[in-house]
Formats: structure tokens, C-alpha cells, sequence
């Protein structure tokens, strides 16, 4: 063999060989060469040969990401790379690239079945691309990124945050308004255990009709795996009831109210006129004739409240008990003068005028309920016309809340035998 040819040979061998350095079989090599070679230069040229291998693979290694079932299909592939011609050298060649595929394919198989144990914890030690005395390649760390990882924790899903809205305590009858922030649907759930959907992003107008604890729940497949709970009060029930007749307490017309509600306060509205007691019962004043709203609202010892409002139907108006009509001769006092009932009875400042409807003139006026007009014109001195209908009029000086300070009617003197 000529130098060209061997020197063609060794280049070829570089130029496919992808295998690590194996100094078992460049041992045997070298002395194949030495005894066939002239002289010692053959010996270093093929020692020299022997770096320039071991640092083509170390440089294709390091920048090569290497599969381990690609390694082992490489070493069988690569039983040929480097052949020279004495048949010795090919023989003691395979026999070092057998050994060397065994080695790595035990090795790879002990390092997968390493893998599939969830047993590695960090990249590989060791220089890239080292052929350790096992002939275990040491391969980079980026391999290790494409390897299976048997951890679970890896793949859960991240844990969605639901912000529940914060409801306090609230009283029964009670209307509130419940945002839900959140990206998903929410559930209110009821003591009863009926459900009602809380929009995401919406506001829901809640109404507490019953007492109890109620829940805001995230479901899953129809089941409760996230929530919160929020207390609807018991409130006062409250009923409520009134006198048909109506009374006159001191010449003022009264109709009683009165509940069996239990509270602490009890607040009574009757229209223009309210009253806050702690009383169950109550008297109202109605001087028109018509339909009246009269409400209680009665809060019990937990802050609660319940309104209950009935409607009272007045049929007449208020006269300050005035009569029609008066005898000067009747045999009864009572009957012989004109004074409203209500004037004597109530004990209030007033001035009372007697009006001729004709002419508008005054014909008596007092301030007095012990002079009552007794049907003597004041102009003239003389007893009035009988069967007369004459004008009365009456203004307060307080009036009750309300009443009017003025009230107004018409009178007839009857015989006056």
C-alpha cells in the first residue's frame, strides 16, 4: 500500500466516522501498522490520526442533540468507518465496534428504563460528548428536555380564583343587588334547595322571602364544589286591624288600630299624619270623607322591619259635630241655641259667625261657648225668620294635624213658638 492510498483511507474513515474513540481497537491498529510500516513515522501519523478522531466526535457531540435509539443504529451503521486493509485490523475492528454496541445499547436501556422511573432529577455531569470506561456517552442537557416526565402536577390545569360577592346579613322582604365579576356562572341557592343562576359580569336583583342560610355556589357536572353563604333574617309579621265605627274622643273623630306584632318599635303612618310609639296600638283622626292608607311598619330586637298597610274608608266629613237645625222654644235647652258640639267638648280658642245668606251682613259672632247664638239678629234685636237657613262659620286657633283651621255650614231656625 502507497502512501497516497493509506492516506485516503484514514480521511475517508474521518471523514463518515461518528463513533467515540475505542482505544482497545486503535491499539490493535497501531500494531498492524508498526509491523507492516517502514520506520517509526507510520506510527505517530497513526497516532496522530487517532486525536484527530477523537476531537471530530467530541465536536459533533456537542453540537449534535443525539437520541439514544439513534446511537445504537449509528454504531451498527458505522462497523465499517474505519477499515484499513490487513485483514487482522478489520477483524480486530469489529470485534472492538461489536463490543462498543452492546455496551451503549446497555447502557441506553438502563438509562430508559431510569427515564420511565421518574428518577431524574437534573441535566447529565460530565463533559459533552465523554466516553466514559463503560462507553457510555454523556450526552447535553437539551436531550433531557424532550424525555417523558411522569409528573402529574406538570399537566393540572392552574386553579381558576372565584371572587364571591360579599353579601352581610340581611332582613327577609329585603331587596339587594349581587354583582357576580367573575367569567363564569354562578348559583344562588335557597334554604329550600331551589337554585337561581347569577350571570357573569351582570348584576341580579335578590329578594329575601325566606329566613335561612342561603349559598353562592360554583357547580361542576351539577354539584357544589366551591362556595359561600350569606343569612337571611327572620322579620316581624305583622298584622293589622281597625274599628269600623267611628268614635269621637273629646269632639274629635277617632278609629283605633292595633296589631299583634311583636317588635321593638312600632312607626304608624296615616297619611299626612305619622306616629312612632312602643305601643301596639294606635288612633287616627280623620276629618274627610274617602279612602285613607294607613301602614305599620314594626321593627323587631334584630333590626328587621315588615310593613303592613290596610285602606280605611270614611264616608263623611267632619262638622265639628254641628247641628242642622235649632227651636228657640223647645222645651229641651240643648235644642234652643246653636253652638258646634265639638267647639264646647274640645275647649280650643275659636270665633264662630252667623251669616244672613242674602246680604253676606253678620248677624252674630262669638268667641265664647257659653254665649251660643240663640237666633236674635244683633243689627236690629230681633228673633230671625223661621224655617230660615242662615251661614255659619267657624275658624281655629290650632287646629290639629291634619284638620283645617276653618270649617263652614248652614243652620235653620225653626219655629220660634
Amino acid at each position: 500500500m502507497n502512501e497516497n492510498k493509506f492516506d485516503k483511507l484514514f480521511k475517508d474513515s474521518l471523514s463518515n466516522h461518528e463513533m467515540p474513540y475505542d482505544a482497545a481497537a486503535w491499539s490493535a491498529l497501531d500494531k498492524k501498522i508498526t509491523a507492516k510500516g517502514k520506520g517509526g513515522n507510520w506510527k505517530w501519523f497513526a497516532s496522530g490520526a487517532a486525536i484527530v478522531v477523537v476531537a471530530v466526535s467530541a465536536v459533533y457531540f456537542s453540537n449534535t442533540e443525539i437520541e439514544p435509539t439513534a446511537l445504537i443504529e449509528k454504531a451498527s451503521n458505522d462497523e465499517q468507518a474505519i477499515t484499513p486493509t490487513s485483514s487482522n485490523t478489520i477483524d480486530a475492528n469489529e470485534s472492538s465496534l461489536a463490543e462498543n454496541k452492546k455496551s451503549a445499547s446497555n447502557s441506553f436501556e438502563a438509562k430508559n428504563s431510569q427515564y420511565s422511573q421518574n428518577e431524574l432529577t437534573g441535566p447529565v455531569s460530565g463533559q459533552v460528548g465523554q466516553v466514559t470506561n463503560n462507553n457510555e456517552v454523556i450526552l447535553r442537557a437539551g436531550i433531557l428536555s424532550h424525555l417523558p416526565v411522569q409528573n402529574q402536577e406538570m399537566h393540572d390545569e392552574p386553579a381558576r380564583k372565584i371572587n364571591f360577592p360579599t353579601v352581610g346579613e340581611i332582613c327577609e322582604n329585603e331587596v339587594i343587588s349581587i354583582h357576580n365579576i367573575n367569567g363564569e356562572d354562578l348559583y344562588l341557592i335557597a334554604p329550600n334547595g331551589s337554585k337561581s343562576t347569577l350571570k357573569s359580569h351582570q348584576n341580579s336583583n335578590f329578594k329575601g322571602t325566606d329566613a335561612g342560610n342561603y349559598t353562592i355556589a360554583r357547580m361542576e357536572n351539577g354539584k357544589v364544589v366551591e362556595s359561600t353563604q350569606f343569612t337571611v333574617k327572620q322579620a316581624p309579621k305583622v298584622d293589622l286591624y281597625y274599628d269600623n265605627d267611628i268614635k269621637y274622643t273629646n269632639g274629635v273623630p277617632t278609629t283605633g288600630f292595633s296589631t299583634n306584632a311583636n317588635g321593638e318599635l312600632y312607626q304608624w303612618n296615616f297619611g299626612k299624619v305619622t306616629a312612632t310609639s312602643n305601643d301596639q296600638t294606635a288612633v287616627a283622626n280623620f276629618f274627610h270623607k274617602g279612602m285613607h292608607s294607613v301602614s305599620l311598619t314594626v321593627t323587631s330586637n334584630n333590626g328587621c322591619k315588615s310593613t303592613e298597610t290596610v285602606k280605611v274608608n270614611i264616608e263623611e266629613n267632619y262638622n265639628l259635630l254641628a247641628v242642622d237645625a235649632f227651636n228657640p222654644n223647645s222645651n229641651i235647652e240643648a235644642n234652643q241655641t246653636f253652638m258646634p258640639i265639638a267647639l264646647i267638648e274640645r275647649n280650643i280658642g275659636f270665633k264662630l259667625m252667623i251669616i244672613e245668606p242674602n246680604s253676606g251682613a253678620v248677624i252674630y259672632e262669638t268667641s265664647d261657648v257659653s254665649q251660643p247664638w240663640n237666633g236674635v239678629d244683633k243689627r236690629n234685636g230681633q228673633m230671625a225668620l223661621p224655617g230660615k237657613t242662615f251661614l255659619w262659620k267657624v275658624s281655629l286657633d290650632k287646629a290639629l294635624p291634619g284638620e283645617s283651621a276653618n270649617y263652614a255650614g248652614s243652620v235653620i231656625v225653626t219655629s220660634n213658638r
